[in-house]
């Protein structure tokens, strides 16, 4: 046992990497559920041990008891409530047994430890590629593909047969999709079925009775996801994009392609992940105004906070704006983002002509430029 305490930050990174990487095995049928006495998270809860006698707090007496608290917002902890607080530690790492969104962005943070990060390296290795052979098409498009297809019924048939894909693209396009998990597959009266997220178009994984999306935001925003509506014939070519892609790229620019339609439809003129990524989103109105878009969405306001950076200047722009999702405003997020925000800019004084705004104020705005009222 060690001679000082842990770092709270190491307690419940650590339990989420546990949690994160069993949750891979239940997927795969190789592993009972996280709920079970496991080994890959018994670390953690050895460490969580030693942070609440530090504290003067009894930590949990057995299993199903630590299984409580991980089910527990991390600041509502009985007797850690500030230490956790303070070290910026909010939001529970499980949800009926599964890993939390929250608990994702943790182990997300653990280079070379998180399946997550491996998932994700394949398509920043396109974005690598793209900005090194100047193919700012082939980039958007492949994007785009990404978003608009988490789910293959064919296989990676869709992409093999486009002969514009450079083929080393086509290779990690084609490697980011993965099998249809059993934990995905439901047996109906004649075949096995699938069920798509109404929010995200992932593939649902069920537990019992209930069903998971790639984190338990579905599930929080999507009231009826455990009687989906869209369901389709499993086959077993059928493929999904991995988690990581579906949590950091494809699940958030669902929304972005929402905003691109809407601000269409007032008339503006946008082009999506311009120069190769320099921003999410070109703008521009037929006054000539021209707006940089880059949505944003974490669930950890100081953390999204700390993400922001100073925009690329090309292509050009008149404002430049971070959104983010109306679902994340919510409890006192708004203010400790602000609050962040502030004190970023008051030591980084490039960052002070970034505006940051929710969805629907960045389409109000947008209205309003449209119509020549401002």
């Amino acid at each position: 046992m060690p001679t000082f305490p842990p770092h709270p930050t190491q307690v419940a990174t650590r339990l989420a990497v546990g949690v994160v990487e069993l949750q891979k095995q239940i997927v795969a049928g190789t592993s009972l559920p996280v709920t079970s006495p496991q080994s890959q998270f018994r670390a953690g809860l050895e460490q969580l041990s030693v942070l609440c006698l530090a504290h003067s707090v009894r930590p949990p007496a057995h299993h199903q008891e630590a299984v409580q608290w991980l089910h527990t917002p991390m600041e509502q902890w009985l007797g850690l409530e500030s230490t956790m607080a303070t070290a910026g530690l909010s939001g529970a790492l499980l949800f009926h047994g599964v890993p939390t969104e929250y608990a994702y962005d943790l182990a997300f943070r653990v280079e070379g430890d998180s399946n997550l990060e491996i998932d994700d390296l394949l398509f920043k290795d396109i974005l690598e590629y793209c900005q090194q052979n100047r193919l700012e098409g082939q980039y958007t498009n492949a994007r785009q593909f990404l978003v608009e297809h988490s789910c293959l019924q064919q296989g990676t048939h869709l992409i093999n047969s486009n002969l514009d894909w450079d083929k080393p693209i086509a290779e990690l396009l084609c490697a980011i999709y993965e099998r249809i998990p059993l934990k995905a597959r439901v047996t109906g009266s004649e075949t096995e079925m699938v069920a798509l997220c109404p929010r995200c178009g992932w593939t649902l994984e069920w537990y019992g009775d209930y069903a998971s999306c790639y984190s338990d935001l579905c599930g929080r925003l999507v009231e009826r996801i455990h009687h989906p509506d869209r369901w389709i014939p499993y086959h077993p070519e059928m493929v999904r994009v991995n988690r990581g892609v579906q949590q950091y790229v494809v699940a958030p620019e669902r929304m972005l392609l929402v905003l691109k339609s809407a601000l269409e439809q007032m008339g503006a003129t946008c082009e999506l992940w311009v120069a190769v990524d320099s921003y999410d989103l070109w703008v521009q109105f037929p006054s000539g105004v021209r707006w940089a878009i880059d949505l944003k969405d974490y669930s950890s306001p100081t953390r999204l906070a700390s993400a922001f950076k100073p925009f690329k200047r090309y292509p050009e722009w008149d404002e430049c704006f971070y959104v983010i999702p109306d679902y994340r405003k919510v409890g006192n997020y708004n203010e400790q983002l602000q609050a962040t925000w502030k004190a970023r800019c008051q030591r980084e004084p490039e960052l002070q002509d970034i505006k940051i705004c929710y969805v629907k104020q960045m389409l109000k705005k947008a209205e309003r430029v449209a119509g020549g009222r401002v």
